[in-house]
């Protein structure tokens, strides 16, 4: 059996669309999923949403969920990396204290001052996690989906040895962002991407 731990997997956000993939995913039928999350509230939330989710396609995913992270990384084979240190309060200081003094962010979370915040609440943790991830299931491979998402993961490879991809959705968005300004079905733009990494 595959375990796959997800670290802020108490995320309204992420959580459903990824149980969702993971759930229409058949080779991972016969998986272990851990939700770990530090709030309490998002996992009691969180985790009958994401059963339902898997019951629903009738899939032999078993979720369960834990504020002990090291128990979620024990002997997982992946894990999912999808936080927002600091929530939504700091993700405002990201954005607001940049355009007190005149500069202005379309997003903020990945370059700018914004991005260099949230990079430095973000990196450290994601390489705590990364070394917890050596002692505690070492052959695991990192999916990190947290923004900044280059920065997070050239510093956990930097200074482990655990193996990191960062995942994007922005290639398929940007596809339908080009759909509606040439006025074209997505269907009828290929697009070749050179990495998965906010090539847009």
């Amino acid at each position: 059996m595959i375990k796959i731990a997800f670290i802020g997997g108490g995320s309204v956000m992420w959580t459903p669309g990824l149980v969702n993939d993971l759930a229409l995913t058949g080779t991972l039928a016969e998986t272990e999923l851990v939700l770990h999350d530090v709030d309490s509230k998002a996992l009691d939330f969180m985790l009958p949403v994401a059963k339902r989710i898997v019951e629903q396609f009738s899939t032999n995913i078993a979720v369960t969920a834990t504020e002990n992270r090291k128990e979620a990384l024990q002997d997982a084979d992946f894990v999912i990396l999808c936080v927002a240190i600091g929530g939504l309060n700091e993700t405002r200081n990201d954005l607001e204290i940049p355009e007190k003094y005149g500069i202005r962010h379309s997003v903020g979370d990945t370059v700018g001052p914004g991005g260099l915040a949230r990079g430095l609440r973000h990196i450290p943790f994601a390489i705590r996690v990364a070394r917890e991830m050596e002692q505690l299931c070492p052959n695991a491979w990192l999916f990190n989906l947290t923004n900044p998402m280059s920065t997070i993961c050239r510093g956990i490879t930097k200074v482990t040895s655990t193996p990191t991809i960062g995942l994007c959705h922005e290639v398929i968005s940007f596809c339908d962002r080009l759909a509606t300004l040439f006025e074209v079905p997505a269907d009828q733009i290929l697009i070749e991407v050179a990495g998965i990494n906010h090539l847009p």
